[in-house]
């Protein structure tokens, strides 16, 4: 292909920079010129992941290349109500095969600032309203979305402990609406839950937030029949 013979498309959008020190402006400008290649050349994308920083440290290709190209759209830090504003630019113009979507953790740090008091209610609903967006976008586009669980995260504080019974709750609400939406369901939290039913096991992460190899392993395991069953589906 003579790849100097191509101009680029007058109609790529570009998701705002959000300011207040959002954390996906960090990778805007990266993510702009990654699309731009893409849509301009006209490229085949089979999935986008996107999420926060436990998809963007996700060492994607080395577990999911037999699905021919992945994009990486993760962001470390990304909150869901920022997610929704750019999923239409780092998701659907790219027209994938299929989307793999995952956030929520991050907006639960405010819990626990005593300078500004939240409460678990606001946060649920401001998360579930944001699920609620992404399947929607998702329906008006056709697009096969497989939306993943929370992770749940090893603290046994008080606080720790708050969070992971708000986290449980979020993934009973996504696990609905993802039945709403006839988008699929991807339970990591079941397979990766210590006995306790709420903290993460031990061995799958090393700061009890990111899984490390072990964690990732195991979310590919449970991931990967379901990616195989949405994209066989496409080829029929």
């Amino acid at each position: 292909m003579d790849w100097t013979a191509t101009q680029k498309s007058p109609d790529i959008l570009y998701p705002p920079f959000f300011g207040s020190g959002a954390a996906a402006d960090s990778r805007r400008l990266e993510f702009n010129f990654k699309n731009e290649v893409l849509i301009t050349n006209h490229v085949p994308v089979d999935v986008v992941f996107i999420g926060d920083s436990i998809t963007h440290l996700w060492e994607l290709n080395a577990y999911f290349r037999p699905f021919g190209l992945i994009v990486n759209r993760g962001i470390g830090g990304d909150v869901a109500d920022i997610l929704v504003k750019r999923f239409q630019g780092d998701v659907l113009q790219l027209k994938p095969r299929a989307c793999v979507a995952m956030v929520g953790i991050n907006n639960t740090w405010c819990l626990d600032d005593p300078n500004n008091p939240t409460d678990c209610d606001h946060v649920f609903q401001l998360v579930t309203d944001s699920y609620r967006k992404i399947l929607e976008l998702a329906q008006e586009a056709d697009l096969s979305l497989l939306f993943c669980s929370v992770l749940p995260v090893c603290d046994h504080s008080e606080a720790g402990q708050n969070r992971n019974r708000l986290v449980l709750r979020l993934n009973e609400t996504l696990k609905a609406l993802c039945q709403t939406y006839g988008a699929i369901y991807v339970d990591y939290h079941s397979a990766m839950v210590s006995p306790d039913g709420l903290t993460m096991e031990e061995g799958l992460s090393d700061d009890g937030l990111h899984p490390h190899v072990a964690g990732y392993n195991r979310m590919a395991n449970i991931l990967t029949p379901l990616l195989e069953q949405v994209l066989s589906a496409k080829n029929k």
